[in-house]
């Protein structure tokens, strides 16, 4: 764990009695006005699974082709593998759909 993480997560312990698995920092495409339609477009298709109830820290690598997010799952997803699985096939099919049109 990094320092500053380190001491953040000691701070909200002693002050709210609640522990902290993590803290993490994201860098963000903000100026690729299509990468911002694709991370619009994502968002919407990973929310519109039931269980899923957030999608944070979207980043693209485009020379290497890849995409960073993390996905909260509700704990009520009895196949949360299953879900993430179904979600990259899902965002593989749109994006060669979009880069091939």
């Amino acid at each position: 764990m990094l320092s500053c993480e380190k001491n953040r997560a000691e701070n909200i312990q002693k002050k709210f009695h609640v522990v902290m698995a993590g803290i993490s920092i994201y860098s963000r495409n903000t100026e690729n006005k299509e990468l911002l339609k694709l991370q619009q477009e994502i968002h919407d298709l990973v929310l519109s699974k039931e269980h899923v109830l957030q999608m944070h820290g979207f980043y693209v690598e485009e020379e290497k082709k890849r995409i960073h997010m993390d996905i909260v799952v509700d704990f009520e997803e009895k196949d949360s593998d299953g879900l993430i699985a179904n979600i990259r096939k899902r965002i593989g099919r749109e994006i060669s759909q979009t880069t091939s049109s």
